[in-house]
């Protein structure tokens, strides 16, 4: 049994060995990305800024969709439901239905306020499970894409993009503070 100093100090190997390949992984995601050719920033970030309803955002979505993979749906549905925290919405796959968790939505509305954040904050959520009703369903895959996008529609400096790339939760954690 290792000592807690060991593993206070960084030498416990397994921890270590375990950090490393998570830190590669990630590295791998958003330094892939990275390497592709920039893409200037499209008039969608000033349209989401702009947005007034859900619907507004979810036009964002599917614009922002469409210039960077080609595809859309037209017969998604938004509902609302209060769900556990660590939820952002969830899409039955086969619906046409997006459903967002009204209890998070309150939330982030408490920290983030009304504007640009909350929209981006809106539209990071709400991207992943428009992806999810394209039938993208491995959650890495619908994760990368969802960063992709938004930096290829809004820089990598966009709200969305951040949200996009450390996630909703930590993104909102980091904002309250």
């Amino acid at each position: 049994m290792k000592e807690l100093s060991e593993i206070e100090d960084g030498t416990f190997e397994p921890f270590n060995d375990l950090l490393e390949q998570f830190e590669e992984m990630l590295n791998e995601v958003f330094q892939g990305s990275r390497e592709s050719e920039f893409q200037i920033p499209s008039r969608v970030g000033e349209e989401l800024d702009r947005c007034r309803d859900m619907s507004d955002i979810l036009g964002a979505v599917k614009t922002s969709v469409l210039n960077t993979l080609g595809e859309t749906r037209s017969d998604i549905v938004l509902g609302f439901q209060d769900l556990p925290l660590q939820v952002g919405a969830y899409h039955p796959v086969g619906s046409e239905w997006i459903v967002m968790n009204r209890r998070l939505l309150n939330a982030a509305w408490n920290h983030l306020g009304a504007g640009k954040e909350m929209n981006s904050y809106i539209f990071s959520i709400m991207l992943h499970e428009y992806l999810h009703s394209l039938g993208y369903l491995n959650e890495y895959q619908v994760r990368q894409l969802v960063y992709e996008i938004s930096r290829q529609t809004f820089g990598d400096d966009h709200p969305a993009t951040r949200f996009a790339r450390y996630g909703p939760w930590k993104s909102l954690s980091n904002s309250a503070n």
